[in-house]
């Protein structure tokens, strides 16, 4: 008796999804057309937005930097140690 209430259950939901399914099936418009492609994109545009240059173009920075220290961590944030004619900076 216990298992079959849940499997008349289980009968009962399958039948109505079924039912719903069909139901659903029929209201659903039929499409006639393809898409439209659309064009390539900006091969330069796309290089600039993940970073890629070519080799030379990167600017000048204003001034001159020197990495002294790196610091990684497991979990949280990692920091470098810079330095400029200001001074050595952590960022």
């Amino acid at each position: 008796m216990l298992v079959l209430v849940p499997l008349l259950y289980a009968g009962w939901l399958v039948e109505r999804e079924w039912r719903f399914r069909q139901a659903l099936g029929r209201d659903m418009p039929v499409v006639a057309a393809a898409p439209a492609t659309r064009g390539l994109p900006n091969v330069q545009a796309v290089a600039t937005v993940l970073g890629l240059a070519p080799e030379g173009a990167h600017a000048a920075s204003a001034e001159p930097m020197t990495l002294q220290a790196s610091f990684v961590v497991d979990q949280g944030l990692s920091r470098a140690l810079l330095a400029d004619a200001a001074g050595p900076r952590i960022y």
